[in-house]
């Protein structure tokens, strides 16, 4: 309340008071003030010196009120320190046991205000241990969180969300790489798992999907069908893409995958061995090579019309060839063209004459040239070499009459190899002709033979065990050849959720400090986690400390090597691992609340804006009552007082008080007691101190220390030499509040540590308080005696607990949630940082509830008290506008855009400047007159505004928003539309 003048007169008023009174006194003198006199001079002169009489007089009930407030005790409160994370890191990543920071280690950082100093709270080993893959799992599903290869320096996830990918699946690779899982045409593949008897069932319950590998990927069989318990047989049509070899792992083979599709119902598979035996039918040749060239048509001639000795016939079929072992036939059929009219030519006679008999001129036939045998042949890398096939395959191409289908058959041998043929490199074998007929005669007609319906088909005599099998579940892989006995799926091992960490790098040494930054923190109890370590066989129990609130608030997860802790494969990942499971499993249920892990910082420790000084000794000859002493500094931050009781307790009372931490002994070389300092307390005043006990008041601001008088608090005991020490830190200020990324160097050399930086910004500091405010709380405290009655109290008790808190609201008679709950109280704050609750919002919190409960009165502590911050709602306006200033319509879509925002702002928007109380949003009818105010808008077309919710991006009907009282509106992004006005 504004304190009210007792004289409202100014030195005008004054002035013409003089002037009036002037006339009835001297009425001789006529003042002029246009022109001014000795008498002009002396009135204005004792105007002014009343004007400061009255100026004072004014002031009276201020000095009053506070003389009154210093009698109660009151004075300023000194500067509060920001605080805040640091992390650490080495130069190297060849060091594996770390380098120590200790605590107390200053750091620096630049502002505007010149150096701040911060200071480490604890000791902190620097290792180049650091998350590098999360894994959550919820007993059916694998999600993985965090990749650091991917996703950046830091995570950032809703633990057990479920947004990521789910990764687990169970699959079977069967690869083979001697070219018998080269399909190309109709094949047919079956499967022999050896033991799996489960596999029937499996496939007949729609489990299994099973693909085998091309170039574009995995193409499905087109049929599959369990033949018995443990044999599955595939077919793959012609009209399927041809299976390619892929790379997994480390081997370069065709694979046939098996895929478990419900890998939620998955149960244990194991198998003894895993073989195949593959089929094709109607493989048509990859190729055909003649004399000519490359064959398309059905029916060709393999040896041209004038087949020549050694001429060949070259048929392509990779699928077919690639078998070695497989029964390969090969059918075509063999045909004549008709012979041509024989051409007759007479013979030459010996003896011609002009005139000769006819029975001496000779009629010569032609002779008919044929193919007497052929060779069948393969290339095996080095040469041609025979085809075992039947010997009378060698005759095939001797003329008859008509048309003749063979069948040859031959096992493929295992020495095939491609061979390059006219520019075609596959794998072929040959006919070629080894002995003709009439080949030798001038006078010849060739009888050349037709191929055509040229057909493949093979057949594996056995089962053939596979070259290599790899199976991947739960995102591990183990590699097998096809006669290992192994398990082919198995479920996963945990059923309630659990959180798995993969560190880069040993953990056996330890203590290892993580921070663990949770946004939208929470005051209620989280879920019961069980920390674990993997040593390559077994999960064994963790010695850690979580100081998070398991996963409530920011921060510290300390943890404990071990000499175990070293990598082990898993997730397909060899990294040292730790899980945090569920012991309850909570987080199943979709109603728990999810923590948001906004970061996670190795090496991270707590910092402060104060820097520790040196102890300062003071000599107290005599007991004097109420003595004080001066430190050299101001603006104290912490403060521990000890008074040197030497000679004063006997030996049974110093082990007493050394065991119970309140006092520290120093001896001689002799073992001699010389100094035995005793810690005093700090309290606001002597008015409850008893003679005897160690008290002592402090002004943090001027740093003045004062201990009683022997009535009311101990005088420190005098003697010679040093009788008190303080050690203490100073520092604080609002100008600690510095960014993400200031804190990036020491005082002094760190060794290898030489990244230094706070992830996130600093919070709390603040300076000193000034007198206006410091007299409206002692007001305030002195009006409600220290209690919590109504709503105000409340609000006022929360600004005095902290005083980077802008604007607070009390609710009463509700929960957090805005629901009706009788007896509770509801505090929202909004603090200096805003929307940036992940980094300090906590501490506030956990200091406003312990402060406001120890202030609530006893006849309203039947609910509970809750200390939350406001809900944020992002206001986003659009809006089309008309102008008639087209040289400005740019400018002016930007001055409405900017208004609005700044009008919006929470903390400095509204009409007065002031803001927006908690629970209190701008409406439609106050944002059209904004906009009407930004000069050269004619006038408003259509305006629309929308508000989110800052946390979960939901849109919300402005006018009707559930538990309005807790929602503050924060700027959002803005549409301005301009059109010109005629």
């Amino acid at each position: 309340m504004k304190i009210p003048e007792l004289d409202h007169r100014t030195e005008a008023d004054l002035m013409h008071r003089i002037l009036s009174l002037a006339g009835s006194y001297t009425p001789e003198w006529k003042p002029n003030p246009d022109d001014p006199d000795v008498g002009m001079a002396l009135a204005k002169l004792f105007a002014g010196m009343h004007c400061g009489t009255v100026q004072r007089l004014n002031r009276t009930a201020e000095k009053y009120h506070t003389a009154f407030c210093n009698f109660l005790g009151a004075g300023l409160m000194p500067s509060e320190p920001a605080s805040g994370f640091v992390k650490f890191g080495l130069s190297t990543d060849q060091l594996e046991n770390g380098v120590l920071v200790p605590a107390g280690t200053v750091l620096e950082a630049d502002t505007e205000s010149g150096t701040a100093v911060f200071t480490t709270q604890d000791d902190v080993l620097v290792s180049n241990a650091k998350p590098s893959v999360i894994v959550v799992t919820d007993g059916s599903h694998i999600r993985q969180a965090y990749n650091a290869e991917t996703d950046g320096d830091t995570p950032d996830f809703i633990l057990f969300g479920g947004q990521e990918t789910d990764l687990n699946c169970h699959e079977v690779f069967i690869g083979c790489g001697t070219g018998l899982l080269n399909l190309i045409g109709e094949s047919m593949v079956r499967l022999r798992l050896a033991g799996a008897a489960a596999m029937e069932r499996a496939w007949l319950d729609k489990q299994l999907s099973i693909s085998y590998s091309t170039e574009s990927g995995w193409e499905e069989f087109d049929n599959c069908l369990a033949e018995d318990d443990n044999t599955l047989r595939m077919t793959k049509r012609q009209s399927e893409p041809p299976a390619a070899p892929h790379t997994i792992g480390e081997q370069h083979c065709i694979w046939i995958r098996i895929q478990l599709e419900t890998v939620q119902d998955a149960v244990s598979q194991r198998t003894d061995g895993i073989s195949m035996m593959v089929s094709g039918n109607d493989v048509p040749p990859d190729v055909i090579l003649t004399k000519n060239g490359t064959s398309d048509d059905g029916t060709f001639y393999p040896f041209d019309e004038q087949p020549e000795l050694f001429d060949a016939v070259y048929i392509a079929s990779d699928e077919a060839l690639s078998k070695a072992g497989a029964e390969v036939t090969l059918q075509f059929t063999v045909s004549y063209a008709p012979l041509p009219e024989m051409p007759h030519k007479e013979k030459p006679v010996h003896g011609w004459k002009m005139v000769i008999r006819k029975s001496d001129v000779s009629i010569e036939t032609p002779e008919i040239v044929t193919i007497s045998s052929v060779a069948w042949e393969y290339f095996n890398g080095t040469g041609w070499k025979l085809l075992p096939c039947a010997p009378e395959m060698r005759y095939v191409f001797n003329p008859i009459e008509g048309s003749q289908t063979y069948t040859m058959t031959f096992i493929c041998p295992e020495d095939v190899a491609p061979v390059i043929v006219e520019a075609e490199e596959r794998r072929f074998i040959r006919a070629r002709i080894t002995k003709m007929e009439q080949s030798w005669q001038l006078n010849s007609v060739y009888r050349a033979p037709l191929m055509s319906h040229i057909s493949i088909r093979y057949q594996c005599g056995s089962f053939v065990p596979a070259d290599a099998v790899i199976t991947h579940n739960q995102m591990q892989s183990f590699q097998y050849s096809g006669t290992d006995s192994f398990m082919m799926f198995y479920p996963m091992p945990d059923a309630e959720p659990v959180w798995y960490i993969g560190f880069s790098g040993k953990m056996q040494e330890g203590p290892y400090r993580m921070l663990i930054a949770i946004g939208q923190q929470s005051d209620t109890k989280m879920p019961a986690l069980r920390w674990e370590y993997y040593d390559g066989s077994h999960w064994k129990p963790l010695s850690c400390y979580d100081e998070t609130g398991q996963l409530a608030h920011t921060g510290f997860l300390t943890i404990a090597g071990a000499a175990d802790l070293v990598p082990q494969p898993l997730f397909g990942k060899t990294l040292s691992w730790i899980r945090a499971v569920d012991v309850n499993a909570e987080y199943a249920s979709p109603l728990q609340s999810r923590p948001h892990i906004e970061r996670m910082d190795m090496n991270a420790v707590s910092i402060r804006n104060q820097q520790e000084m040196q102890p300062e000794y003071f000599s107290l000859s005599e007991e004097t009552p109420f003595f004080s002493v001066k430190l050299s500094c101001g603006n104290i931050s912490d403060v521990t007082v000890w008074v040197n009781e030497c000679g004063l307790h006997g030996s049974g009372d110093v082990q007493e008080m050394l065991s119970s931490g309140i006092a520290s002994a120093e001896y001689d070389n002799l073992g001699v007691l010389r100094e035995f300092w005793v810690k005093y307390t700090s309290v606001e005043s002597f008015a409850a101190s008893r003679p005897e006990d160690r008290h002592y008041m402090i002004d943090r601001c001027e740093g003045v220390i004062t201990f009683g008088d022997g009535r009311c608090g101990k005088i420190p005991c005098a003697g010679e030499g040093d009788r008190i020490r303080v050690c203490y830190s100073t520092g604080g200020g609002a100008f600690g509040n510095v960014p993400p990324g200031a804190v990036v160097r020491s005082q002094r050399a760190l060794g290898l540590v030489t990244k230094i930086e706070n992830p996130m910004p600093l919070y709390g500091g603040n300076d000193m308080e000034l007198a206006d405010a410091a007299l409206r709380r002692t007001a305030t405290e002195f009006r409600n005696g220290g209690l919590c009655v109504t709503a105000r109290d409340y609000e006022d008790a929360a600004c005095s607990i902290d005083r980077s808190i802008l604007k607070v609201r009390c609710c009463t008679g509700c929960d957090a949630e805005g629901r009706q709950e009788a007896g509770s109280v509801t505090v929202l704050i909004l603090r200096s940082d805003l929307t940036q609750e992940s980094s300090g919002f906590f501490q506030t919190q956990a200091k406003l509830r312990e402060e406001l409960q120890k202030r609530r009165a006893a006849s309203l502590s039947s609910g509970r008290l809750y200390v939350i911050h406001p809900k944020y709602i992002r206001i986003c306006v659009n809006v089309r506008i008309s102008t008639s200033d087209m040289s400005r319509m740019y400018r002016i879509k930007e001055n409405v855009r900017q208004r609005i925002a700044e009008f919006i702002d929470p903390i400095t928007g509204n009409f007065d400047g002031n803001g927006w109380r908690i629970g209190e949003l701008p409406h439609r009818q106050q944002i059209e007159n904004v906009v009407r105010s930004v000069s050269g808008v004619s006038y408003i077309e259509e305006l629309v505004m929308r508000g989110f919710l800052l946390d979960t991006q939901d849109e919300l009907d402005l006018d009707h928003i559930p538990a309005a009282d807790f929602c503050i509106a924060v700027s959002g992004e803005h549409q301005v539309q301009t059109n010109v006005s005629v």
